[in-house]
């Protein structure tokens, strides 16, 4: 993904999510700009189609959604998947799982041993199937967890 990406990706993203659920481009741009290599974009005869926004971050601490990344406040131990999106017409056809293989990829080459992301909008179920599982949150994610939509669901796993 790169910074020309963006009105597509932002698109793409208008097209999964409610307005309040939308990282804007700024979000986008401090994640690019954090890693590069582990935020991709899967492009077909329509252009950009779906993408993978995510970086290394510190384990039980998810970033707000929608805010530029702050400093990471100590070493980056996993993988945080902040969205992993497909239009409606792409669903179903193996796009998100390859940008996954992609991002598992470039996260190893980074020496991340752990992911974690937060589903939402139903998203739970597709996330078990990559060997996600629910994580209590702690009392202090609690309101963190609850910007990002009704049924959000914390969820890790080891790479």
């Amino acid at each position: 993904m790169t910074s020309q990406d963006l009105p597509q990706v932002l698109a793409v993203q208008a097209s999964c999510y409610p307005p309040e659920l939308h990282d804007g481009a700024a979000a986008f741009l401090s994640r690019l700009a954090f890693q590069p290599t582990t935020n991709l974009v899967a492009e077909t005869a329509d252009g950009i189609s779906a993408y993978l926004l995510s970086h290394p971050w510190r384990r039980g601490s998810p970033p707000p959604l929608d805010t530029e990344l702050p400093r990471c406040d100590g070493p980056a131990d996993c993988w945080f998947i902040q969205d992993l999106s497909v239009s409606p017409d792409h669903r179903g056809s193996g796009l998100a799982h390859a940008l996954y293989t992609a991002g598992r990829e470039a996260a190893a080459a980074l020496q991340l041993r752990r992911s974690e992301l937060i589903a939402v909008q139903d998203a739970e179920a597709f996330w078990r199937s990559l060997g996600y599982r629910a994580v209590t949150a702690s009392s202090g994610l609690v309101p963190k967890l609850m910007s990002y939509g009704p049924g959000a669901s914390y969820m890790a796993r080891d790479l």
